[in-house]
């Protein structure tokens, strides 16, 4: 499982690091915030009197939770900033993804919320994104289709969850605000992820899971449509690269349709339009972007 993965990706995928800060809570230095080293935890008087800050999600969450739940050895390296100690980092989980994931690789799809402007896709700011976590760059967000994005979410997420529970389901959950274990955890993140992108909309069709929360808002259980299992076809990840096309409707409700390079030859439809590959339709369609 690498940061690049259907199974461990939301919304905004590689937006988070691994680093942990510690904020201190003395009188004095109250407030004062620094990287969680060995130097700084003395200088704010130790455990007792500081705060460790985390964000869970993204590369926390594969690094250090997912790797500890599933018993793996995420990529490290000497923290010069910590006496030399073996860490974690963001840009040792994009080294390790572009070197091993497989097919389905996710990439920022231009519906990721950080890329947009005013709701729009943006291909300065999806590309600026991509560079800093080494993904490669487009020449059009027409190459950064977000239907085929949920498509492969829809697929592989779902069913990764559901495949690690009864060993997730024993895991803390990195922020017990919002689920009260790693299983949850991953549940409620999918779910806020699929609303993010809008992926229901774009493929038109439910969210393949459907979560259970308390009077605090807090998700306590989570299950899988068994309609969503039925209807996927998961043999259509394993086949060649091909053409087709990509449409959604923007916040005009225009539709905006675009060719896009898919990793599927298979068409994906739950409900909705289907779309048909043809290579002298892509040819025009170029010439129209």
């Amino acid at each position: 499982m690498t940061v690049r993965d259907f199974g461990i990706v939301d919304m905004d995928q590689s937006d988070n690091v691994v680093t942990s800060y510690i904020i201190s809570t003395n009188k004095t230095l109250a407030g004062r915030t620094c990287q969680n080293t060995a130097a700084n935890l003395k200088a704010l008087g130790g455990t007792a009197q500081t705060q460790t800050l985390v964000n869970g999600s993204d590369n926390r969450l594969l690094a250090v939770a997912m790797a500890r739940a599933l018993n793996c050895t995420p990529y490290m390296a000497p923290d010069l900033a910590n006496n030399g100690q073996l860490t974690q980092s963001l840009a040792l989980d994009e080294i390790h993804a572009k070197l091993k994931q497989k097919a389905p690789i996710a990439l920022l799809p231009k519906g990721n919320p950080m890329v947009r402007s005013n709701d729009q896709a943006n291909l300065e700011k999806l590309n600026l994104y991509r560079a800093a976590v080494f993904q490669p760059q487009v020449s059009s967000v027409a190459f950064a289709s977000t239907r085929l994005y949920c498509k492969h979410y829809a697929v592989v997420a779902p069913a990764r969850i559901f495949l690690d529970k009864s060993i997730t389901l024993k895991y803390a959950s990195p922020d017990t605000g919002v689920a009260n274990n790693l299983f949850t955890f991953l549940a409620q993140r999918f779910v806020n992820s699929w609303e993010g992108l809008k992926c229901g909309c774009i493929l038109d069709m439910p969210c393949p899971i459907s979560i259970v929360v308390d009077k605090n808002g807090v998700t306590t259980d989570a299950s899988l449509s068994t309609m969503m299992a039925r209807s996927v076809n998961v043999d259509s990840l394993m086949d060649q690269m091909v053409l087709e096309f990509d449409g959604y409707m923007d916040e005009n409700n225009t539709l905006d349709v675009r060719a896009l390079v898919s990793e599927s030859n298979s068409v994906f439809t739950n409900n909705g339009p289907v779309y048909i590959l043809l290579t002298i339709v892509v040819s025009i369609m170029f010439n129209l972007l």
